[in-house]
């Protein structure tokens, strides 16, 4: 039997950073919603596509405030933050 479940990405990104820690991995997600580490990974990478965090290691990401940056930008445009997890060449 499959489940389909419908996230609001941007309310669980506040929810997140109003936890107060800075950095997530993606077992603590998988905890925290109560689903598998690779749908934990999924919605991370989504929320690091949005702008939302960045990869900061293979299972752990670096959340991001958007106040914070939109406070430090004066309303300018908002980019896409650099990664700074590169995977190992293989």
């Amino acid at each position: 039997m499959k489940v389909r479940v419908t996230v609001d990405l941007k309310l669980l990104a506040d929810m997140l950073v109003a936890t107060g820690r800075r950095y997530v991995t993606v077992r603590q997600v998988s905890s925290m919603l109560g689903v598998s580490t690779k749908s934990a990974g999924r919605i991370m990478a989504l929320l690091e596509d949005m702008g939302y965090a960045v990869r900061y290691s293979e299972r752990t990401y670096l959340l991001l405030d958007r106040r914070d940056l939109a406070v430090k930008n004066e309303g300018t445009p908002q980019s896409r933050p650099m990664k700074r997890y590169l995977a190992s060449p293989r």
